[in-house]
């Protein structure tokens, strides 16, 4: 658990550290211990944090015994939100869940893609590109459009993602008023 940052749910406990009933049973105990804390959230889930004294004693224990596989499920669950809710949206103008879950689960979007930047491959720009709808929604245009562009430039061997890379960082550049590179990044879709 001390993978998550900011707090997490339920589904992401349990895509990190096991099956929904170990996990449940696990964080009953952490809580009734005062180790975790749980509060109701819209509807009937409940979101978890981990205490930060405890996270980060956890988190050295972790990193101590050089075990990858958790930030390695913590990475992928979140990329896959990432993915899973981008085509919501688009589909009409009300707030949507995914939104609400983005913003609720930034920093964990933000640990996810830390480590993803660092690891061999286009994992990077797989995060840039699932993630540039929410960067653009929630006004991280600066951020999105610099991270995109340090992606597309490390490159990738699949040509789909490097276009829609470039869409999206031709969006970013034009929402900042720098059509010129907007019409460049466009330019680079061109042979696709």
């Amino acid at each position: 658990l001390a993978v998550f940052v900011g707090g997490f749910d339920l589904e992401a406990a349990a895509a990190v550290c096991g099956s929904a009933d170990d996990v449940l049973a696990g964080l009953t105990r952490l809580v009734d211990g005062s180790l975790v804390q749980a509060s109701p959230t819209t509807g009937s889930a409940m979101r978890f944090r981990m205490l930060e004294p405890v996270r980060q004693g956890a988190l050295a224990l972790l990193e101590a015994s050089d075990e990858d596989a958790a930030r390695r499920r913590h990475g992928e669950h979140f990329l896959e939100l990432a993915r899973a809710g981008e085509p919501c949206w688009w589909r009409d103008a009300r707030p949507v869940p995914a939104f609400a879950y983005f913003r609720q689960n930034a920093e964990n979007f933000q640990a996810a893609f830390a480590w993803g930047k660092q690891q061999p491959g286009d994992l990077g720009l797989r995060f840039c590109e699932a993630l540039a709808p929410f960067w653009e929604s929630s006004g991280r245009v600066n951020d999105g459009r610099r991270w995109l562009e340090e992606h597309i430039d490390a490159g990738s061997a699949d040509d789909q993602l490097c276009v829609s890379a470039r869409v999206w960082a031709a969006r970013m550049a034009w929402r900042q008023g720098d059509t010129a590179s907007a019409r460049r990044w466009l330019n680079l879709c061109e042979p696709y």
